[in-house]
């Protein structure tokens, strides 16, 4: 027994996420430095209007449990952290970007968010472009440790058996706020 799928919609606009976005990835941001906030790529092969494509978001927070090697996501209810902006399309326009900014976030926490187009009247039900798109973000910060370290780099002297002094400089600890013993030289 054969049963026709749904048709698509008249008058889709055929919108979709463009694929491999380099922002669709795991970004570790360190607080202060790297932006806060990603931007996304939509298209659409209808541009005959302007319009405002709606699409829903999901956040969620990536919680250890007891077992040290196992993480599971937490749903974000309060995700007033995440600001999404909105995803407008004026007529002519192929291509627009969805800003999604994250300023206030715990620093030492993961995120998963990811946005999805589910809407027939814009996104094929057959399609031929993604209709979702996801990332995760965490940011870290760094405190200064008091006092210097000296670095001393020993490729050299190892690699051609070199027996004069080693080359060192003097540089700054740094150490991640959310990981004890989890240092940087600076």
């Amino acid at each position: 027994q054969y049963e026709a799928g749904a048709p698509e919609s008249e008058n889709c606009m055929g919108v979709y996420f463009v694929e491999g976005q380099a922002n669709a990835k795991a970004h570790t941001l360190e607080k202060g430095v790297d932006p806060t906030s990603l931007e996304f790529k939509v298209r659409r092969s209808d541009v005959s209007k302007s319009v405002e494509i709606p699409y829903e978001y999901s956040v969620y927070r990536i919680v250890k449990t007891p077992v040290d090697t196992i993480y599971v996501e937490e749903p974000l209810y309060d995700n007033s952290k995440f600001k999404f902006g909105r995803l407008q399309f004026s007529e002519g326009q192929r291509e627009a970007t969805i800003k999604v900014e994250f300023e206030g976030i715990a620093t030492g926490e993961t995120y998963n968010c990811s946005l999805s187009i589910s809407d027939p009247e814009f996104v094929p039900v057959y399609g031929y472009g993604a209709a979702s798109v996801s990332f995760s973000v965490q940011i870290y910060e760094w405190k200064k440790v008091e006092g210097k370290a000296i670095y001393r780099d020993a490729f050299f002297s190892d690699m051609f058996a070199w027996s004069g002094r080693y080359l060192e400089t003097e540089v700054d600890i740094y150490e991640r706020k959310d990981k004890k013993n989890f240092f940087r030289l600076h």
